[in-house]
């Protein structure tokens, strides 16, 4: 990895100021540093100046103390905005980050100079470049060998002003002795030793935590969910700069059926290809056995947040989004798979490469094979699983011999939410939701909603959502294929989205992970429990 470089050739830092990312990550160090010092400066100005003036030394006092110390807060504050304004340089990296150390401590250096009259002068001198070096060591992350070097050079005016008053005034009695050189030059010394032990741990530290975060060739970054089947982060490539997202199986669910069920989702997931299915980038397990799998980070919202915050939507835009998601399906369910677990959660709504409304079927975990072969056992035969506000009757009554249906049922109900921005079946309890995917009849979506929907449209959804699978349409390109000939299909376009995502695009342009299921509130996580009974 490149090191800082300084123009004496020291190698050796924390930060990798070759890169932009790293360049910026030290000025907000910096800036963070100057920051800390001016507030502190300002406090040990004021708290001096009531001391002296109480106490009466402010008549020994000479005025270029004052001026001196407006001098070393003036320059803490260019710096201050200089990393705040500017874009560094890897040179300019390197001099900030020495210059945030010198250069006050030569204005202190100057003003014990012009105060060598008071004995106290050295040990004051001393406390300000010290509060400088420790600051630093704390602040900005170094390796010990710069933080020696920033810190001797820091000290080195304050100590060169005390040997030359020693050497010039031997025999005053104001002067200072040569012992105070002494004891300030030693004290100096110890306090870079010190302050270099003390980047030398936290250097360490952080790099233990970048390994600890380091999963092959990406680099995690902040959490940004977590499902059923993992915990999912932004990540960084080490080469590529796409935005990527990083799902890995969590150590209390490393149980080897665990691991194989998560191995086999991202396998599976990882031979989809269509547009409208997230798409798997690498997976592997790290030198811990902690699997994980590498997949597009999306940005935009996910069609429950949707309706949540915008309401129920136009009918046109409603058959535009299910005619994606029958796309996604169809491959899935062409290479045999059944996503199992289809709802407005596991949809994502992008603006995509200038496109608006760009759908992004997520979260294959829950997908089964239709031809298991010796796999049978992790789909966990005679077990329910999916959302119970989107379970098909066979879902529920014969979950071992499920097809391409339950997939049909589940997208006619999100595109009942998405109509009407409430569920098909609502009930206390995931038994009586159920009851009603058994038994009860759904409600017209113009009857929830009190006003017309197309009739093409309505009946399309209701057709979704017949009790028996062979009532519904033969397979998600049969449903694409009659929604696209609706003429309310004709009403939402590329023009219509683009409108939508100009007024609602500041709001709604949430990164969200492409397999983690959305916080929810209260009343509807009770109602979207999910079920393994």
């Amino acid at each position: 990895m490149p090191t800082l470089r300084l123009p004496v050739g020291f190698r050796g830092s924390a930060i990798d100021v070759s890169s932009q990312e790293g360049r910026a990550f030290l000025q907000e160090r910096v800036a963070l540093f100057a920051r800390a010092m001016l507030v502190l400066m300002v406090v040990q100005m004021g708290v001096m100046g009531v001391t002296t003036h109480v106490t009466g030394v402010q008549r020994r006092l000479n005025m270029w103390t004052y001026v001196m110390a407006a001098g070393a807060m003036t320059g803490m504050l260019l710096i201050w905005r200089y990393a705040v304004r500017g874009k560094w340089n890897e040179r300019a990296a390197s001099v900030m980050d020495i210059a945030c150390v010198t250069d006050p401590a030569a204005v202190l250096a100057l003003n014990v100079y012009l105060n060598r009259e008071l004995a106290i002068a050295p040990f004051m001198g001393f406390f300000f470049v010290a509060f400088l070096v420790f600051g630093r060591a704390l602040i900005i992350p170094s390796s010990g060998g710069r933080t020696m070097y920033v810190s001797l050079a820091g000290f080195a005016p304050l100590v060169g002003v005390q040997i030359y008053l020693s050497q010039v005034f031997p025999a005053s009695q104001v002067a200072p002795p040569i012992a105070q050189s002494v004891a300030v030059t030693t004290a100096a010394v110890l306090s870079a030793c010190l302050a270099s032990y003390g980047s030398w741990i936290i250097s360490g530290l952080r790099q233990e935590v970048e390994e600890a975060q380091h999963l092959g060739q990406y680099t995690l970054q902040e959490k940004i969910g977590e499902g059923a089947m993992g915990i999912v982060y932004r990540a960084k490539h080490a080469m590529l700069r796409r935005p990527t997202a990083v799902k890995l199986l969590p150590p209390e669910k490393t149980g080897e059926v665990a691991a194989q069920r998560f191995e086999r989702e991202v396998q599976l997931t990882s031979e989809l290809h269509h547009p409208n299915t997230v798409h798997i980038y690498d997976f592997g397990r790290s030198v811990d056995g902690v699997f994980y799998y590498a997949m597009e980070l999306l940005e935009g919202i996910e069609l429950e947040a949707l309706v949540e915050d915008d309401g129920p939507q136009p009918p046109g835009r409603v058959s535009y989004i299910l005619q994606q998601i029958c796309g996604s399906l169809q491959e899935a369910h062409d290479r045999g798979l059944i996503h199992r677990d289809v709802k407005p959660a596991n949809v994502f709504l992008c603006h995509l490469a200038g496109i608006p409304d760009v759908v992004k079927v997520v979260d294959f975990g829950l997908v089964k094979e239709l031809d298991r072969g010796d796999r049978a056992a992790l789909t966990e035969v005679d077990v329910i699983a999916g959302t119970p506000a989107y379970l098909a009757p066979e879902s529920i009554t014969d979950p071992d011999e499920i097809g391409p249906g339950v997939d049909l049922y589940a997208l006619g109900a999100v595109g009942y939410f998405l109509l009407t921005g409430e569920d098909v079946f609502v009930g206390r309890t995931v038994v009586e939701v159920c009851s009603h995917h058994l038994h009860s009849k759904p409600e017209p979506p113009s009857s929830r909603i009190g006003q017309p929907i197309d009739e093409g449209l309505e009946a399309a959804i209701l057709r979704l959502l017949a009790k028996d699978p062979d009532d519904r349409f033969e397979s998600a390109r049969a449903l694409s294929r009659h929604l696209a000939g609706l003429p309310v299909s004709q009403k939402w376009g590329e023009g219509e989205a683009e409108r939508w995502w100009g007024r609602k695009h500041p709001k709604m342009r949430n990164t969200r992970n492409s397999s983690v299921e959305p916080e929810e509130t209260t009343s509807r996580k009770a109602e979207r429990m999910e079920a393994t009974a």
